[in-house]
């Protein structure tokens, strides 16, 4: 009716909550601050038993300065952030073994795994410290912040997706403001390698004319 594992040490019986763990470490001023502002300091109090991924302060600093600042600008988006930080269950490192998938409270998967350096890493972020174990779940410290699809742009989908041509193309077009403040809108987005098979002559006369490029450029939105 269940598992056993055996371990040679005794673990400790942390009086803390997550929420407590993060609040009383000075490395992560920026999440606890985000937590704050957005109410979700109740989640990380509860009595349910939680993994989070910690990012510290250099983790957030590492983000680009115009998204970060986009993110913590929108409380519904950091919001969706934070969440994304947050499993419903308890992930103990020593139990990662090859690769898992979570699903965060954001309902998006993440990618956990174990390496064959034996690191662990949560997406493109590594675990710096894991197991810091509170009464309600466990912490573990990683070093890069994991942001969601429900968090990002649309150009910043494009971006995670590598579709550096079509980027240039936008920037080109000076469509890049008005992409990444509109709402519910979907991209069909031609693949660089489409980009790219292009005659040369078609290339040079859609990026010497803006106009004629961010005309085209809305076929595709």
């Amino acid at each position: 009716n269940g598992v056993i594992h055996v371990v040679d040490n005794i673990l400790p019986n942390s009086k803390k909550s997550i929420l407590e763990i993060v609040s009383q470490d000075s490395r992560f001023t920026v999440l606890k601050s985000a937590v704050g502002r957005t109410g979700l300091s109740s989640v990380l109090d509860s009595d349910g038993q939680l993994t989070v991924f910690a990012p510290t302060d250099s983790a957030f600093n590492s983000v680009p300065q115009e998204t970060l600042q986009r993110i913590l600008d929108d409380e519904k988006c950091l919001k969706n952030l934070l969440l994304h930080h947050v499993v419903p269950h308890t992930v103990c490192a020593d139990a990662v073994t090859g690769k898992h998938r979570a699903v965060s409270m954001a309902e998006e998967n993440l990618k956990v795994e174990r390496d064959t350096n034996d690191k662990i890493f949560v997406n493109t972020a590594q675990v710096v410290q894991g197991n810091v174990l509170g009464y309600n779940g466990v912490v573990h410290v990683i070093d890069g912040v994991l942001v969601p699809n429900k968090a990002q742009n649309i150009l910043d989908v494009l971006s995670a997706a590598g579709a550096t041509s079509l980027l240039e193309l936008i920037e080109l077009a000076g469509l890049t403001d008005a992409l990444r403040t509109s709402e519910d809108i979907t991209i069909f987005a031609p693949s660089n390698q489409a980009i790219q098979d292009l005659p040369e002559e078609t290339v040079k006369a859609l990026t010497s004319d803006p106009a004629a490029l961010a005309e085209i450029l809305q076929y595709y939105v």
